[in-house]
């Protein structure tokens, strides 16, 4: 694909970084919170994220559509690419003045993860996935590679959320060494940087929530599967993901299904 380049990749870094910071000058000067139909939490934060990323989109969106947690959803079932957007991923953590909130975008091709990017604004930290099929940490841009690895212990790494059915049965069922709960799709890069290797997901989620995480862990050797061991697709409908488990190279390929 000729248009993944250098220079895809040092737009979108720039792209993300300066969500970053409009994220943490909007909470600095105070959120307003409005409420979704669904029922979640919106920041005025969320909102302007969004739209500078859609606002500079022209600069790297090549022509694809563009899927966004916070603007009206467009056709991609006869799409090869489309864009996955999380302007911040993790509000709950945002509005609370926590660090554990991000920032995601995700290139999707044949619907899976292709390209991926996630920004810790707080730590400005990026997890991304070179042009070259590799994947990277760069924090104050200092630039670490992210190789396949071998991590004996069994991590297990959830959300902060309390713990229903599905993931109390799946705890019971798998041995585990350690517990660590995490919110945000920092829990995929947490895989990728070798401090964990299960992320169990038995709540609903969105695609946008996935993608660039997935892709993350894609690149490190792991796996991403459903509950029928298949990998996580894109483009369903109504941008739904399914139950899922997220493990590293080295867990076996297994089929971890929660008692219902």
């Amino acid at each position: 694909m000729t248009f993944i380049t250098d220079q895809l990749e040092k737009k979108l870094k720039e792209i993300i970084y300066n969500a970053g910071d409009i994220a943490l000058e909007e909470r600095k000067k105070g959120l307003k919170l409005s409420t979704k139909f669904n029922g979640s939490i919106v920041s005025s934060g969320d909102i302007n994220v969004s739209d500078y990323i859609y606002k500079n989109s022209t600069a790297w969106e090549l022509g694809f559509p563009i899927i966004c947690e916070e603007k009206p959803y467009v056709d991609v079932s006869k799409s090869e690419y489309f864009w996955l957007i999380d302007p911040i991923d993790s509000t709950k953590s945002y509005v609370s003045n926590k660090n554990t909130f991000t920032v995601n975008i995700a290139l999707i091709e044949n619907r899976k993860p292709r390209l991926g990017y996630v920004l810790q604004p707080s730590e400005n930290k990026l997890y991304y996935t070179g042009i070259n099929n590799k994947a990277f940490i760069e924090k104050k841009f200092s630039i670490l590679e992210i190789n396949n690895y071998w991590l004996n212990n069994k991590i297990i790494i959830i959300g902060t959320s309390r713990i229903n059915k599905f993931t109390s049965n799946f705890l019971n069922k798998v041995k585990f060494d350690q517990i660590i709960f995490m919110p945000s799709s920092i829990k995929f890069c947490l895989i990728a940087e070798k401090l964990g290797n299960i992320y169990p997901k038995f709540y609903p989620t969105m695609e946008w929530d996935t993608a660039a995480g997935h892709a993350v862990v894609n690149l490190v050797g792991g796996k991403v599967i459903d509950m029928q061991g298949v990998e996580l697709q894109y483009g369903k409908k109504g941008f739904k993901n399914s139950f899922f488990v997220a493990h590293s190279k080295c867990i076996n390929t297994e089929l971890f299904v929660p008692e219902m």
